[in-house]
């Protein structure tokens, strides 16, 4: 709620559910936030990896995620379609 209110980010249902839109406000605060969180870890000696958002499902079956999360990602699914079967 607060950050709508000083126009941080945004969600909209035609992005997606739970995707944040950041505002540049948003935008710039998030910076702030993962300069610093960069920092700290390389000074502590941590190694950065950069990974996709999206794989193959046998990649999230073998860590374990399919079960974990499988009832939320369901339901943000027939979400998102109920969305798009509506939009027709």
């Amino acid at each position: 709620m607060l950050g709508k209110q000083l126009e941080l980010y945004h969600f909209s249902d035609e992005v997606g559910p739970g995707l944040v839109l950041w505002m540049p406000r948003g935008s710039r605060i998030r910076n702030e936030i993962e300069t610093f969180w960069r920092k700290e870890h390389l000074d502590y000696g941590y190694e950065l990896v950069y990974s996709p958002h999206i794989a193959h499902l046998d990649l999230w079956k073998r860590s374990g995620h399919t079960d974990f999360y499988k009832e939320i990602c369901m339901d943000r699914l027939r979400s998102m379609i109920g969305c798009i079967s509506s939009s027709r």
